[in-house]
């Protein structure tokens, strides 16, 4: 799920110079608030089918009568939404959000109701109590938002929501690495025995890449790096391989110059 950068967190002018890492007291009190925001409104989808906004003491008939989607991850994952959220705006991020969690569609949906782009995209779910109350109720009902962050959800590139299919994205760039390292070979960007004689330098980079897009276990992490670095090993045997080829075919095609001018 493709993270938005719609939050607008205006700072208020401060009397004391924060240092570059801390966060003022505006812009902590805003980050708190949108979060709380957030995390009320996974809880409406998951359970609200009426009285949006709690405008009158919550009944029975309010609630919907089955509830899917799951709670327990989406303070979690809007949390992290929202720091995402100030880091891209303050240094500029390109930035890409996966969504692990399975049924944890609420969070993602309410960030991109909040900031604007679902209401863009879906006119009709718009940012009022009307389209508030047409959102909750269209959540896990058929035909209309799953629980995971199926493909009608602005920004979002795969069936999200549920780490294996999260996780596929991540395991699929490894399967890039042979292409990636014959690109590099036979444009001349590097040499096949540079890629040799900095195979721990990449041992090391493989695993510490694995460390961060994998689950926090040993076992994950090694079922993608070991993966990888034998495809980093095969893309220079085929890098070798094409290499061999390239200067086989210029050596030929300048004997037959050569034959040529003679």
């Amino acid at each position: 799920m493709t993270v938005q950068t719609g939050t607008e967190l205006n700072v208020t002018e401060q009397n004391t110079q924060p240092t570059p890492s801390a966060l003022t007291a505006d812009e902590l009190r805003k980050m708190d608030a949108y979060w709380r925001a957030c995390n009320y409104m996974c809880a409406g989808m998951i359970y609200l089918r009426d009285n949006p906004l709690l405008r009158e003491p919550l009944r029975p008939e309010h609630c919907k009568n089955r509830l899917l989607g799951h709670w327990g991850s989406d303070p979690g994952q809007t949390f992290t939404w929202v720091h995402l959220n100030r880091v891209i705006r303050k240094f500029d991020l390109n930035m890409i959000y996966i969504s692990g969690p399975g049924h944890g569609a609420p969070a993602v949906l309410s960030n991109c109701y909040l900031e604007g782009t679902y209401s863009e995209i879906y006119p009709e779910k718009s940012q009022d109590e009307g389209g508030l109350l047409r959102l909750f109720r269209a959540f896990s009902f058929p035909g209309q938002l799953g629980s995971h962050c199926t493909p009608e959800v602005p920004g979002s590139i795969h069936e999200g929501g549920e780490l294996g299919y999260s996780l596929s994205h991540a395991f699929g760039a490894a399967f890039e690495v042979p292409v990636a390292t014959v690109l590099l070979v036979w444009t001349g960007f590097v040499k096949i025995t540079t890629l040799k004689k900095n195979r721990g330098l990449v041992l090391l980079g493989i695993f510490i890449f694995a460390a961060f897009v994998t689950p926090p276990d040993a076992v994950s992490q090694s079922a993608m790096a070991i993966p990888m670095y034998l495809l980093y090993e095969i893309g220079i045997i085929m890098a070798g391989l094409l290499l061999k080829d390239k200067i086989a075919a210029r050596a030929k095609a300048e004997e037959a110059e050569r034959e040529a001018g003679a």
